[in-house]
């Protein structure tokens, strides 16, 4: 259950009082919600979607085995200096 809830105190906490795991992915899609919008308040408005793009391949980057961060992952072929 560690793994579904993130370990997130408020998602953990959503789960033991409800047992729900709707709920509590429902919970935890609105932090990660809030997260992406709190980013954007604070980002030059050209910056969002590059900055989106990294967020969203954060998963997949970790669960990587060498975990290096792969920016041909992001857009096929690119390369660092590309996306930088």
């Amino acid at each position: 259950m560690y793994y579904f809830t993130g370990g997130m105190p408020a998602v953990v906490d959503i789960y033991l009082k409800t047992g729900d795991l709707n709920k509590t992915r429902e919970v935890q899609q609105e932090i990660l919600n809030d997260y992406i919008g709190d980013i954007s308040k604070h980002a030059p408005t050209n910056q969002i979607p590059r900055i989106n793009m990294f967020w969203n391949s954060i998963p997949s980057q970790l669960a990587k085995e060498n975990r290096k961060f792969i920016y041909s992952a992001l857009r096929g072929g690119a390369r660092a200096s590309e996306i930088l």
